[in-house]
């Protein structure tokens, strides 16, 4: 019971000490709350918290008791103060968040380039095998000296400081040796992903203002039509072996940038994060330091080259010694194969994100370390793996350097999380929850991330006003013109120190690991003629499930024909960014403030997809087909004539479709060939060749299950538990 005596008499309340008095609320009369606070004003005012104790603990009432009397406080002592400058936490927690769950402040070479950090690991390592990919190596030695007669070549065309190069190759060891080139030359690289449509990357070399491309013989046609100079391999591999292999004397500034990464922008353009060497190389310190990097170990490269992930698992495993351990996209996309790589390749480190995980079995997966990262980790995830592995979960947008926060999975937070904790911020990091004015919020309540420190990138490329906008004053920070950046990304502290994500204030969403801009697709979306207005949402509980859905309003006296709008998006946007699903409507739902009120629009039908008219199948293997099809996609009325891939089916679920195919007819099916013969006909004449049978089907061989676990469940029991 808190009791101020003679309210509202400033000075009394000032002098007054309140005592708690905690009731559960399970002895308190009439209420049906978990939490219940009671006023009673007058000339003394009464404030009783009851609160179910399966619900709260006392420290979190005793912490609501501070803040309320704390905020009373300052009311009666400042009453011209407005409610945003009231403070709610105290000093001492304030110094919590602070200091003592903030990133240590830890020594690290911030005063070297990445070249030349790995210069000397070479010299250390010169025979171990730096990069291994199909077979091909390349020890640190031998990469060394093809990345500086590369860097010299770079030096030759001008490349310096600041100096923007694109790279658009398709994995391979020279993909490493252009990149580490092109850092020993001085310059920044920008990854351009071969698989993106062409207006994307007609845009990025545009953006960008790069002047200088290294790509492959094969796709010079494709940057043709712009004024680049390009370095085409293995066209001029013969000039550039005639460069120097000694190391490129180049100065390099840490605050110089060293990679250019572009992400999903709202405005509906991909916008150029610009990442500086100072806070590469303290993520990539703390990649070797946190997870036990060494030349005895190795690394997956798993993400594509265009994702800030790849320059983590590339260069985290090369200043340290170990081996990057690249693998080609047939083996990434078939379930089997990618565990059997591990397995034989004796890979010891992987960054995986959780929509990938949920498809590997946990006890065939030889890895010492995961990291889980690019989604929401549930636990139900985390418990598969976390007793065989160790199991890391971290967090970290582009324009931080990569990652900020991770940790390894501790089981006692499952109890009040719903996610899997992100873990703590990482050394010399600063992480700020904050609510719309920028004050700390107390520990529990969702506020904004803010990441400062040493890993704040440079902002973006030719864009000042979202530079300005989201790269901010840091007012913590002791440091002249630290900036921190506003993340957008909603999370609260535990009572521990760790950090649980909770979501996005903004219509930013993250499907399979990719970072989507909702607004991006809009406006795409916007160009066609046919569409007056657009809004795209993602659907689906959990991460690797989401699907995009657009729903479109059409121009007076315009149909629109979903099939050619689909065509169109392809044409301008990456693949995992076209809506799985287009409802058209006469108008949009309305909150009462006149924005669209998305949680009210409607679940796509069968009809919204992208599809063929309906074809029953008229076999067997179409049939079973047709019902494997139906559990994967969670849909029905599946006919011979659709498209796996117009269903909302992608990459992931293609390799539950081959898993699937495996038990059902006894072949291995190539998941080439998923993507070959999309639709269910043309899927079961490929099953049909690859057995040598003209018609039956196989039945699966009966393997013995343990009465311990669970028992498999045939596919319409699936759908119906």
């Amino acid at each position: 019971l808190l009791v101020f005596e003679n309210y509202p008499v400033s000075e009394t309340l000032a002098q007054t000490s309140g005592t708690l008095h905690i009731e559960d609320v399970r002895s308190v009369e009439k209420t049906n709350y978990p939490l219940t606070i009671v006023t009673a004003p007058g000339s003394t005012l009464t404030l009783d918290i009851a609160y179910d104790a399966n619900r709260f603990d006392a420290a979190t009432i005793e912490r609501l008791h501070e803040h309320i009397e704390r905020t009373l406080t300052q009311l009666v002592f400042e009453p011209q103060r407005t409610l945003s400058s009231l403070e709610i936490i105290s000093e001492k927690e304030k110094t919590l968040f602070l200091r003592d769950w903030n990133g240590a402040q830890k020594p690290f070479p911030g005063d070297k380039s990445i070249a030349q950090l790995f210069e000397e690991q070479a010299a250390r390592t010169p025979q171990n095998i730096a990069v291994d990919y199909n077979e091909r190596r390349l020890t640190y030695q031998e990469l060394n000296h093809r990345a500086n007669q590369l860097a010299h070549y770079l030096r030759k065309k001008g490349v310096r400081p600041e100096t923007f190069v694109g790279i658009s190759l398709p994995r391979s060891l020279e993909t490493v040796v252009a990149a580490l080139a092109v850092l020993k030359a001085g310059g920044a690289y920008l990854p351009i992903d071969p698989e993106y449509p062409e207006e994307r990357i007609h845009y990025m070399v545009q953006d960008s203002g790069i002047r200088l491309l290294i790509t492959a013989d094969e796709m010079t046609e494709r940057f043709a039509a712009h004024d680049l100079e390009i370095i085409a391999l293995p066209r001029d591999e013969q000039a550039i072996a005639k460069e120097s292999s000694d190391d490129p004397a180049v100065s390099v500034d840490p605050e110089n940038v060293a990679f250019i990464i572009y992400t999903s922008g709202s405005t509906g353009k991909p916008k150029g994060v610009l990442l500086r060497q100072r806070g590469a190389v303290n993520f990539f310190r703390n990649m070797i330091d946190d997870f036990g990097l060494a030349p005895d170990k190795s690394m997956l490269q798993l993400a594509s080259f265009g994702f800030d992930a790849a320059t983590s698992e590339i260069f985290s495993a090369l200043l340290s010694g170990a081996r990057v351990q690249m693998i080609d996209k047939e083996t990434l996309l078939s379930t089997e194969k990618l565990i059997d790589f591990i397995e034989k390749k004796r890979v010891t480190t992987a960054t995986i994100p959780p929509s990938l995980l949920t498809l590997l079995p946990e006890d065939r997966l030889k890895l010492e370390t995961v990291i889980s990262v690019g989604d929401a980790c549930t636990w139900e995830l985390a418990n598969r793996f976390a007793d065989r592995v160790r199991f890391v979960n971290g967090y970290g947008p582009t324009e931080g350097t990569i990652g900020a926060i991770w940790g390894e999975v501790d089981a006692r937070h499952r109890a009040n999380t719903t996610t899997v904790p992100i873990g703590r911020p990482n050394a010399n990091t600063r992480i700020y929850i904050l609510d719309e004015d920028l004050h700390f919020v107390p520990m529990g309540v969702p506020g904004e991330i803010h990441i400062g420190g040493v890993g704040v990138s440079r902002g973006y490329l030719n864009r000042p006003d979202l530079t300005a906008e989201k790269f901010i004053a840091d007012p913590f920070s002791d440091e002249p013109g630290a900036r921190m950046y506003k993340t957008g990304d909603l999370a609260r502290w535990l009572p521990d120190g760790q950090i649980e994500f909770i979501g996005r204030v903004d219509f930013q969403v993250k499907i399979r690991g990719f970072r989507i801009e909702l607004g991006e697709i809009e406006a795409q979306i916007l160009q066609h003629p046919a569409v007056k207005d657009a809004v795209v949402v993602a659907r689906g509980q959990k991460a690797g499930e989401k699907a995009l859905v657009a729903y479109l309003l059409p121009n007076e006296g315009r149909e629109i024909d979903p099939q050619e709008l689909r065509d169109f998006l392809k044409g301008r946007l990456p693949d995992y960014m076209v809506p799985s699903a287009f409802v058209q409507m006469e108008k949009f739902p309305l909150t009462p403030n006149g924005k669209v009120n998305r949680k009210a629009l409607p679940d796509p039908d069968q009809k919204d997809m992208v599809t063929e008219k309906y074809v029953a199948p008229r076999t067997p293997e179409e049939e079973l087909l047709v019902s494997i099809w139906e559990d994967i996609l969670q849909s029905e009325h599946i006919g011979i004539e659709h498209n796996f891939f117009d269903l909302g089916g992608h990459s992931l679920l293609a390799t539950q479709l081959v898993s699937r195919v495996r038990d059902a007819f006894d072949v291995e099916l190539p998941l080439k060939d998923v993507f070959a013969a999309p639709t269910v006909r043309q899927l079961a004449q490929r099953i049909k060749e690859l057995s040598g049978q003209a018609a039956g089907i196989q039945a699966p061989p009966i393997k013995k299950v343990e009465r311990s676990g669970r028992l498999p469940l045939s596919f319409a029991q699936q759908r119906l538990w």
